[in-house]
């Protein structure tokens, strides 16, 4: 197979016979040449014995199915052209040349499977597993098609295999994240299976149940081995978010108190303003006061809000933790606002280099901002909001992203 195309040729010219002869494999010639993409050689076989195109390897796979795995669109073409009806052959795992195209990961392939009407059978077509091909795309996570198979209208998103799992299900099991994901998320949308929802119902019982309180001992306690309502038993993961979140309180608090005392440019030293800030009048310094003492107050209300989780009620301890964590980010920002005001203040004299900061500390605030637009769990309130999916969908939609 790859020899010149006319010494090859000359040997099936004097025994047509080995066009369907199989190695151990069961591949045959055509499958050879379909798998390295060889054109002009399936044209030229096909055209010697056209029902070779039908001929299986020991695992049930065709010229086709080979072609289309190896993404070979001009030969899935050349086969499709001469025997239409190849298309319907699947494997012994009962899958098309779609989900072998799905599975090599072969976008080119996949779009023009897509693009063929005689082809468009294989969209929802499922193998004996009940997996579609964006299923199987789901499971390999080829983010491309996914995106491309979930924006196809004839495809059935809501479609389960035989676990009851949909591509949304089996794609949410590998909990990634991150710009890609962030566009299967928007294509799978709303398509979660029936153990999605068996996971939900159990959550939502077992809060139910933990709720349901009687003298001195939860009665769900006994089921679940949980009381809620009792600090000491919040779970470890919980109480590791607030640790974290004690501990970034108290460095912005110290950092933040420690910055009024040592005021950039110093303090005068002689005459009426003794012991007050040289540069007070400049308004970069105002800035630095301002953003300082916000940085301190936020990370101090975030310190109170995390203690009186400890003595509250259910509802009024998510209450109080999601508060506190708004109040971290705007303590956060106003940290790095400080930073950047106090160094432009001793920089004065270089205008270059008294902007870097500025600069530096805005890429990265803005970085961290997009970031989290496009992460489809991000958990920051002003990115979960209506209006942010909103026009993060309008831009895939369209596809500016």
């Amino acid at each position: 197979m790859y020899g010149s195309l006319t010494s090859w040729w000359k040997i099936v010219e004097k025994r047509p016979e080995v066009i369907r002869e199989g190695d151990d494999m069961g591949w045959t010639p055509l499958h050879y040449v379909s798998c390295i993409g060889k054109v002009k050689e399936v044209r030229l076989l096909l055209q010697q014995d056209i029902s070779v195109a039908y001929d299986l390897d020991k695992e049930g796979q065709s010229a086709l199915h080979i072609a289309a795995f190896q993404g070979h669109v001009d030969v899935i073409d050349e086969l499709v052209r001469s025997c239409p009806d190849a298309c319907d052959i699947i494997n012994t795992k009962g899958q098309t040349a779609l989900h072998a195209a799905v599975i090599g990961g072969q976008v080119n392939a996949v779009k023009y499977i897509l693009g063929t009407p005689n082809l468009e059978d294989l969209v929802n077509e499922q193998d004996i597993s009940g997996n579609m091909a964006l299923h199987l795309a789901a499971l390999h996570k080829h983010y491309n098609i996914i995106y491309i198979l979930g924006r196809d209208k004839r495809v059935d998103l809501l479609a389960t295999n035989k676990d009851h799992m949909t591509a949304l299900d089996i794609f949410s099991a590998h909990k990634e994240g991150g710009y890609q994901a962030a566009k299967v998320y928007h294509v799978l949308k709303g398509s979660h299976g029936m153990p999605f929802y068996q996971d939900w119902v159990i959550e939502y019982v077992k809060k139910r149940l933990d709720k349901q309180n009687v003298e001195g001992q939860p009665a769900a306690s006994i089921i679940t081995g949980s009381n809620i309502a009792n600090p000491e038993n919040i779970d470890s993961s919980k109480r590791s978010i607030i640790d974290l979140q004690l501990l970034v309180a108290v460095l912005i608090a110290t950092v933040s108190f420690a910055a009024a005392f040592t005021m950039p440019g110093g303090y005068n030293q002689d005459g009426t303003d003794q012991g007050m800030a040289i540069l007070v009048g400049r308004a970069a310094f105002k800035a630095f006061v301002i953003s300082n003492t916000t940085a301190f107050g936020f990370s101090i209300l975030a310190l109170f809000l995390q203690f009186d989780t400890c003595f509250v009620s259910d509802r009024l301890r998510v209450r109080y933790a999601k508060v506190a964590s708004y109040s971290m980010y705007v303590a956060i920002l106003a940290m790095v606002l400080a930073f950047a005001t106090a160094t432009y203040l001793v920089l004065s004299k270089n205008t270059g280099l008294r902007i870097v900061p500025f600069v530096v500390s805005g890429c990265l605030v803005t970085t961290y901002v997009i970031g989290g637009f496009l992460d489809p769990e991000a958990p920051f309130w002003w990115l979960s909001s209506s209006p942010r999916r909103y026009v993060r969908n309008l831009l895939f939609d369209y596809g500016v992203l």
